[in-house]
């Protein structure tokens, strides 16, 4: 079984002939990049190891990954816009509705279903997030996370009094907090408030990770994370990619990082990663 892998010098692209035997595919099975990944990419990368390396089961793992990717992606998608196709088979599962199945009961029953899985998604990553902390709350276990609280006016100009740090931001800040504080990254949590957003970092203003905008009248916050990245985190919340590494969600209040938290860690995660990688360098 033959393996291709291309790469320059931070994308590992890895390819092979599952479509056609002796050809390459056109497209990789697998992409590794060493300045963005996660938990997943460096299992699969472990496949590829000097010592793990098994030439005669490359096509057995494309051909999971491949089927992996396109049903995460289908999911996905379903939890976001779940298809007429999608509802009519749920309805005729749960035998929720007596009767014909008509347009009008699919089109009634579409945004229930959405909520079910944004509800789904969210007790799945509670449930996550409170075995981690239980892990990492055990007596046997030193505390782990270290908060750094500046004072809560900061000078952002010539204009001080334009970035008083409002109860709403020290709110957020405390949510944030409770999420992160048993990661395993074991890195600290500051913020930096000025005129236009409050910014929660790694200690280095330069280490951000998410900025909450709540001075203009509409509310959100950015996760410094791409879309494609966190749209599995977010469930069913809408999201829209700000640039190729950064994602915008409208928000009420501050208060609604509660929700955000499997996406909020994640990005905290990625964040530690690249401190971890480069200590001295720009973010």
């Amino acid at each position: 079984m033959k393996l291709g892998i291309i790469t320059d010098g931070i994308r590992y692209r890895f390819f092979t002939d599952l479509s056609t035997p002796n050809v390459m595919d056109p497209r990789p099975f697998f992409e590794f990049n060493v300045l963005q990944f996660n938990d997943r990419d460096v299992d699969t990368l472990f496949h590829y190891t000097a010592n793990e390396y098994r030439a005669d089961q490359v096509q057995k793992h494309a051909q999971e990954l491949r089927f992996t990717d396109q049903v995460g992606g289908l999911l996905s998608e379903l939890m976001r816009n779940p298809s007429d196709e999608f509802v009519r088979f749920l309805l005729s599962q749960l035998d929720l509705v007596p009767g014909k199945v008509t347009a009008k009961v699919v089109e009634g029953f579409v945004p229930i279903v959405r909520m079910a899985f944004a509800g789904a998604v969210m007790e799945i990553t509670t449930r996550g997030l409170s075995q981690t902390m239980a892990a990492f709350t055990a007596p046997t276990i030193p505390q782990i996370a270290t908060v750094i609280t500046p004072p809560t006016t900061i000078d952002a100009g010539p204009d001080p009094a334009k970035s008083v740090t409002t109860a709403e931001e020290i709110d957020l800040f405390e949510r944030v907090r409770k999420i992160v504080e048993h990661s395993p990254s074991k890195m600290p949590l500051a913020y930096k408030d000025n005129a236009t957003y409050f910014s929660l970092n790694l200690g280095n203003v330069r280490r951000w990770f998410l900025r909450f905008f709540g001075n203009g009248p509409t509310k959100y916050i950015v996760l410094r994370m791409p879309y494609d990245t966190l749209k599995v985190s977010l469930g069913a919340t809408p999201a829209t990619a700000v640039n190729v590494i950064e994602t915008r969600v409208n928000v009420a209040s501050g208060a609604e990082v509660d929700r955000l938290a499997a996406a909020i860690l994640a990005t905290y995660e990625a964040e530690a990663r690249r401190k971890d990688a480069d200590p001295g360098g720009e973010a």
